[in-house]
């Protein structure tokens, strides 16, 4: 029964939490979450604890990950 329950619990949990967004900056830093905007010269990413603005001029390149 532990095992059914369990089998259950992982079925149901949404498969876009495991999608994570990869933002590379110029510096090195690599910066996962989520893309929730993409407008003019700024991204925003939706991480653990917070939301952040992104430069474009910022960036030297983006892993968007697609589920679908």
């Amino acid at each position: 029964m532990k095992k059914l329950l369990c089998s259950f619990m992982i079925l149901a949990v949404p498969t876009w939490v495991f999608a994570v967004d990869s933002i590379y900056l110029k510096t090195g830093k690599i910066l996962k979450g989520k893309i929730t905007d993409e407008s003019g010269d700024t991204i925003t990413l939706e991480g653990e604890d917070a939301w952040q603005e992104i430069k474009r001029s910022d960036i030297n390149k983006i892993k968007e990950y697609f589920l679908c």
